[in-house]
């Protein structure tokens, strides 16, 4: 599930629903069009959520 609203050119982040091994069901991540490599940057949404508040809250 695509959470970028902004980006057309195939960057995204994604609520993850199909992870890895080892990975956690809904934990979010990176996906660029042009690298393989997924990041994760948070366990779930509501943490996401919540560090981007966070981050933006000054």
């Amino acid at each position: 599930m695509d959470l970028d609203c902004y980006e057309w050119g195939g960057d995204d982040i994604c609520i993850d629903l199909d992870p890895a091994e080892g990975g956690k069901n809904g934990q979010i991540i990176t996906f660029w069009h042009d690298w393989a490599q997924r990041e994760v940057i948070a366990d779930s949404l509501e943490e996401w959520v919540m560090s981007t508040i966070n981050h933006t809250d000054h």
